[in-house]
């Protein structure tokens, strides 16, 4: 059993100078590429701009409905800038389905030459102690 949760892409348009590019258009997508399921409770997803002072993040809930927000091994989860509403669209016997998380933002946010898109991992480490653990990251490169 292995653990591989990437940031498979991320859809932006650098400088929002694309007039067509709308703020559903910008999402980042991340992939479980390993062989174990991992549930996503708490789970961050952070952007880090490149001055370092700036942020925007978010937290994974640990449900979705009645659904457990969990990757399985294939599945992949969208987290989309702007507004919409958080939906799971089910997969059939060859895909396990995906999930849409929207931020609701009014502006773009992964448009910047050195934004740092960076996941972590929710640890909780005996009953009063919790963690964070970098799981992966990507850094927008235009």
């Amino acid at each position: 059993m292995s653990r591989k949760i990437v940031i498979r892409a991320i859809s932006n348009s650098p400088g929002g100078k694309d007039p067509n590019f709308k703020l559903t258009d910008e999402w980042v997508c991340i992939s479980n590429q390993g062989t174990t399921t991992e549930k996503l409770a708490n789970w961050i997803l952070l952007n880090r701009k490149p001055d370092n002072k700036h942020y925007y993040h978010f937290h994974f809930p640990a449900m979705l409905g009645s659904r457990t927000v969990e990757l399985k091994p294939g599945q992949s989860v969208f987290v989309i800038t702007g507004p919409g509403e958080d939906v799971f669209l089910p997969g059939d016997e060859n895909s396990p389905g995906q999930f849409f998380f929207y931020r609701g933002f009014d502006k773009f946010i992964w448009n910047e030459p050195g934004d740092k898109a960076l996941l972590y991992s929710y640890v909780r480490q005996g009953a009063d102690k919790e963690a964070f653990e970098l799981v992966a990251q990507k850094v927008i490169t235009e």
